[in-house]
């Protein structure tokens, strides 16, 4: 597996992104993008984890009524709690599923 924090300088990842950026839509503001590529060199020191959603046992297997395959979700709530749980961690009420509002974000 290649190291990219060793073998990318911030110049060459300010180049990648430059490059792909003008093929995202997003609805962050250009300066929040500038605070996330300015650290994006600490977020490469960040654990990397994974999970699949939607969550067990939230889904199901299913058909269309011309049998086409399809995933059931069985609980949307607890699904959308448990993506806010893997991304925002401990800053998720687990009784309403809101995140905290002192999440530190960049300066607009």
């Amino acid at each position: 597996m290649t190291n990219i924090k060793e073998e990318a300088s911030l110049t060459d990842i300010i180049e990648i992104v430059n490059e792909i950026g003008p093929l995202i839509t997003t609805n962050l503001k250009k300066s929040d993008i500038t605070f996330l590529v300015s650290n994006c060199l600490t977020y490469l020191d960040y654990e990397m984890v994974e999970t699949t959603m939607p969550t067990q046992p939230n889904w199901e297997y299913g058909r269309t009524d011309d049998m086409q395959s399809v995933i059931v979700i069985n609980d949307w709530q607890q699904v959308r709690l448990d993506l806010a749980t893997f991304v925002y961690e401990e800053l998720v009420n687990s009784n309403t599923g809101a995140v905290n509002n002192s999440v530190p974000t960049s300066a607009n």
